[in-house]
């Protein structure tokens, strides 16, 4: 099950492949593999790099402490 399926009705989790969309990746200096941004209505612009565990429960932590 995808971190996506698991997090459904809590956050939204999009994945976007950097070599069809590499236009929204410099927009966001995305660069990495596996870069996580996280986006909150403060945020919304910019986005904020996540540097935790790349786990479902890691990144709904993150989720709820940014409600």
């Amino acid at each position: 099950m995808t971190a996506s399926e698991k997090l459904y009705g809590i956050i939204k989790v999009a994945g976007i492949n950097c070599v069809e969309e590499e236009a929204v990746c410099d927009e966001f200096t995305v660069f990495d593999k596996h870069s996580i941004l996280i986006f909150t209505e403060s945020q919304k612009d910019e986005g904020e790099k996540y540097k935790g565990k790349e786990d479902w429960k890691a990144l709904a932590d993150v989720a709820t402490r940014k409600m």
